[in-house]
């Protein structure tokens, strides 16, 4: 949640909601079901008079900022190729006065203009499972991007060429591997 003076918070189904220090219901915006297996954990951000908020899923992730004031959706842009994540973006404020969310996910750092949420600039190589929220020092962005190899997830091994999947797993000889024929976690 974010607080400054009211209480902006989200609760998946419920969507985004904003209350007063009275704990007075503001408004309720809607921010839609997502697949993500532990739950959303991006934080809102307030920022002048936007609430932004990060929501990286399964499938169909994006950005999206709301009128602090109404909860009436001011932008939302799509993030494709964005999976599941945990990261905060964090805003870095240049020289010139605007506004940019930095943003840490799915195999790439990206940044987005705040007062229209385009995409700025973005750099590949991080990690699928972003967590962990930039920090922002002067005009520096500090990523840790980490994710722990297959085996310590112990993930199924599946480094074999086809011939050696198909003599090891393909039990009937139909030439395809079938979920029961698998037979190993993690293929659901």
């Amino acid at each position: 949640y974010a607080v400054r003076g009211t209480v902006d918070f989200k609760l998946a189904d419920a969507g985004l909601l904003r209350y007063s220090g009275e704990g007075k219901l503001l408004w309720q915006s809607p921010i839609g079901k997502h697949r993500i297996p532990h739950g959303l954990a991006q934080s809102p951000i307030l920022e002048g008079e936007l609430v932004l908020q990060q929501i990286d899923a399964d499938s169909g992730s994006y950005l999206l900022a709301f009128d602090r004031e109404t909860g009436a959706p001011r932008w939302k842009t799509k993030r494709p190729g964005a999976l599941y994540g945990y990261s905060t973006p964090s805003i870095h404020r240049g020289a010139d006065g605007v506004a940019h969310a930095i943003v840490s996910g799915s195999f790439r750092i990206e940044c987005f203009e705040l007062a229209r949420g385009e995409k700025e600039w973005s750099v590949e190589g991080a990690c699928w499972n972003a967590c962990a929220l930039p920090i922002i020092s002067g005009e520096k962005a500090f990523v840790l991007s980490y994710t722990g190899t297959p085996q310590e997830y112990r993930a199924p091994k599946v480094d074999l060429s086809w011939d050696e999947m198909r003599k090891s797993f393909d039990k009937d000889g139909d030439g395809k591997i079938t979920r029961a024929e698998w037979g190993q976690p993690g293929l659901e």
